[in-house]
């Protein structure tokens, strides 16, 4: 038996073999061999073979309401096919009861949408269509990427342009931040006749007006070209729809409508189906046939692609009634060199537990902060990396069932991000999607 003292010793020299094994060169199972009784030697071990499964698949919808920025435009990429983003918002009144005088005649509608980003090729042209919303939006109520809402059919853009987000804009009056401007009375002023039209209720605040006038349904047109994803932020205060009118007391006269944190918003993503993606994403996202996944696995935001990490055979490692303690658990993956630098790197990816019900849930690693867990892309060894000790120490001991993990792109909803990585069993396994155990054996 060890006696007390002996056992705070012994305790100690265990935690210092534990941190030598990390800043050591040596072999794990030699740390600390020459101060520990024999036996009592702790067995260090690492690997890196542990068995895992992963494949990619489709998304429903995410959430999209109300988010820091708004996405519009197209492009086509050679690998995932087309996507194009648009979107809906309501513009508010400044003030209430606002009056436009007597006999008001409209001069022109102008909406600005001021840049935020963007990713993808702007040296391609997008076009764009403006509609009236003939039902209204809730600042309260959950919006997805896939829900459309009906529209008056009138089209008062048609506008193409180039996109310019790192260049101000030249007026005749003046030199803008880079955004986006359109007259919206270019082609019909009937929208601002409309709004120059409302009685006194309908202006007497934003609840009355919003019933009055909807908002917006602003509308990417689909891209053929590898083109882009334009960010921007709508709540900026040089985005607003500026309705420019006379009467016949002044003839320089305007209405800001806003958007701001009180104006419901949200964004429509539409990949088209997936029918210009090319045919091995097709054999494994779309035809579900989960073993190319060795090979490669794909990621895209906007409710796009996900890939389901699991890891099957991790419990047999009780195998003889040999414990294992996990030192550290870390989940390595590399980006595919088909990644095009047209479609930046994202900064970061998230990974969530996959639920006996489907759903997803915070790992417990989480919540040790980023700086642990991880997820960040590292430029130096081109890869990402997240630390699930804990979640793989409760597999082992059979703590939780393996449902999976989801691996996903961080900013789902504000992120035109796409993403290739090496599978499990790639030709330079150099690269492949690893799970990395250091751990310890206990008699």
């Amino acid at each position: 038996m060890i006696k007390r003292p002996d056992r705070i010793i012994l305790l100690t020299l265990i935690a210092v073999v534990t941190i030598f094994a990390y800043s050591c060169k040596k072999e794990p199972d030699e740390v600390g061999a020459s101060i520990i009784p024999e036996s009592n030697i702790l067995k260090l071990g690492f690997t890196d073979t542990a068995s895992l499964k992963a494949y990619s698949r489709l998304v429903d919808s995410v959430r999209s309401d109300e988010t820091i920025v708004n996405l519009l435009g197209s492009y086509t990429d050679p690998v995932f096919g087309r996507v194009t983003t648009s979107f809906y918002s309501q513009f508010r009144l400044p003030v209430t009861n606002y009056d436009f005088g007597s006999n008001p005649q409209p001069d022109s509608l102008i909406l600005s949408m001021k840049y935020a980003g963007h990713l993808g090729d702007t040296n391609f042209p997008q076009s764009i269509h403006v509609y009236e919303m003939s039902q209204p939006i809730f600042r309260d109520s959950v919006y997805f990427s896939n829900q459309s809402l009906p529209n008056y059919g009138t089209d008062f853009a048609n506008f193409s342009f180039y996109p310019r987000p790192r260049t101000s804009l030249i007026t005749a009056d003046d030199t803008l931040a880079p955004q986006i401007r359109i007259n919206l009375s270019k082609y019909s002023f009937e929208l601002a006749n409309k709004i120059l039209n409302a009685d006194s209720i309908a202006m007497s605040d934003n609840e009355q007006f919003l019933k009055y006038f909807h908002g917006l349904y602003i509308e990417a047109e689909p891209n053929p070209n590898q083109a882009s994803i334009l960010y921007l932020d709508m709540m900026n205060v040089l985005s607003n729809l500026t309705l420019y009118y006379h009467n016949d007391s002044s003839d320089s006269l305007y209405l800001v409508l806003n958007v701001n944190e009180n104006a419901a918003r949200f964004g429509h993503f539409n990949h088209h189906g997936y029918q210009q993606a090319d045919q091995d994403f097709k054999n494994q996202v779309l035809f579900n046939d989960t073993s190319l996944g060795k090979q490669q696995l794909y990621l895209q935001t906007l409710g796009g692609v996900v890939s389901t990490i699991e890891i099957p055979h991790i419990s047999n490692w009780f195998e003889n009634q040999q414990k294992v303690l996990v030192n550290e658990a870390r989940l390595i993956m590399t980006p595919n060199e088909n990644q095009s630098d047209l479609y930046t790197k994202p900064s970061s990816l998230s990974l969530l537990k996959i639920t006996e019900e489907g759903n997803s849930e915070f790992l417990e690693d989480q919540f040790e902060g980023e700086g642990y867990f991880g997820g960040t892309y590292d430029s130096a060894s081109n890869s990402y990396y997240f630390r699930i000790t804990k979640y793989v120490q409760d597999l082992m001991m059979g703590r939780q069932e393996d449902h999976g993990l989801s691996l996903y792109i961080s900013g789902v909803s504000v992120r035109a991000n796409r993403l290739l990585l090496y599978g499990t069993e790639p030709a330079d396994t150099s690269k492949r999607l690893r799970l990395e155990l250091r751990y310890t054996l206990v008699e």
